[in-house]
């Protein structure tokens, strides 16, 4: 081969490296254009809907379902119902209309007829449903639902009680709507179940808020007083005899927002030193007050952020169509003066 065909050969062969090496480049351009520029999974909304905002407990949580959504790209629209199931059926049937692909529950009442016909709408539109911290009852589908263990709480407050007190006057703060209120009350009441020394003298409904509990305590305090200072005058047939008519010295609170109200409370009214609190969430708020204040015991501690980790993975997973198990169970863990500053103090667990 003479010189001028090896030079043309030479240059075809330039040109054909050229051409890959370009080709290459390009892709490689594609691919980090693809990845930073191109959003994933743009068509694919989600609605949040949690009974309250005003608990940092679900802002917490949806804190978890936030980052969820901006790692894959997914819109995440989030609404507060203000404990208002109407509202939250007209958020649901929002969603459903805003065409979202899944929507994230976290219920006002566990059994309601209008959130009841918000979920049959979702139903019949296809959009999954996965329910967080408390359950809900419906004939509508379900996806699956993530929560703690809300009744071991309660047994877990109810063995401390056992433990370090040999009787007990107990007044409960309730949120009879809220399923998990129920079952961590019932979980305390089922491990006293017996007990003849310990008993429930009073409940009150407090909406597991602040603002709700300390009126309420405040007003069980000065009827206790008020029974005690006119008890031969007061009986049970009199029209302003009250629910309060015993003199408690443990309060068991649904949660730690009841629980801190109760405790304003007491102190505001100057109670006796001996009534103890209990409480259930372990927020940073409530632990504050363990071995700093006499009149806060414990907390069964439950984690928003393992909550929320495990309600994305779960949602991922129901995106994929892949499936899920009906429940998912998360364990809580009772927190003390003893143990307080190994589970964390300052932050959620």
């Amino acid at each position: 081969m003479n010189l001028r065909g090896q030079n043309t050969v030479s240059t075809r062969w330039t040109k054909i490296l050229i051409s890959l090496l370009l080709l290459l480049s390009l892709s490689f351009i594609i691919g980090i254009f693809s990845d930073h520029l191109i959003p994933k999974h743009r068509s694919i909304k989600i609605g949040a809907s949690y009974m309250t905002m005003n608990n940092e407990f679900y802002k917490i949580l949806n804190a978890e379902i936030e980052k969820f959504a901006q790692e894959e790209n997914y819109k995440l629209l989030v609404r507060d119902p203000e404990l208002n199931e109407e509202k939250q059926a007209q958020q649901i049937e929002s969603f459903i209309e805003e065409g979202v692909s899944l929507i994230v529950l976290n219920p006002v009442k566990n059994k309601s007829q209008l959130v009841d016909k918000a979920l049959k709408k979702a139903g019949k539109a296809n959009v999954p449903v996965v329910v967080v911290d408390a359950p809900v009852e419906t004939k509508e589908k379900i996806a699956t639902t993530v929560m703690s263990d809300n009744y071991q709480a309660g047994r877990l407050l109810a063995q401390h009680l056992l433990k370090t007190r040999k009787n007990a006057q107990i007044l409960i703060l309730e949120h009879k709507d809220a399923a998990s209120g129920r079952d961590r009350i019932q979980g305390f009441e089922d491990g006293l179940k017996g007990k003849t020394n310990y008993r429930i003298v009073g409940r009150l409904e407090t909406f597991g808020q602040t603002e709700i509990a300390m009126p309420q305590v405040e007003k069980a305090i000065d009827e206790v007083r008020r029974v005690r200072r006119f008890a031969s005058e007061v009986g049970p047939d009199r029209p302003d005899y009250r629910q309060i008519s015993d003199e408690f010295d443990m309060i068991m609170s649904l949660n730690d927002r009841a629980a801190i109200g109760a405790l304003a409370a007491i102190e505001d009214r100057k109670a006796s030193e001996k009534i103890g609190i209990y409480g259930v969430d372990g927020s940073p708020e409530f632990k504050h007050f363990l071995g700093e204040n006499p009149h806060v015991l414990a907390t069964a501690a439950q984690s928003p952020v393992k909550m929320g980790r495990q309600t994305a993975k779960v949602m991922q997973k129901i995106l994929d169509g892949e499936k899920v198990k009906d429940l998912y169970k998360i364990p809580v863990q009772l927190v003390t003066a003893t143990n307080v500053q190994k589970v964390g103090k300052l932050e959620w667990q």
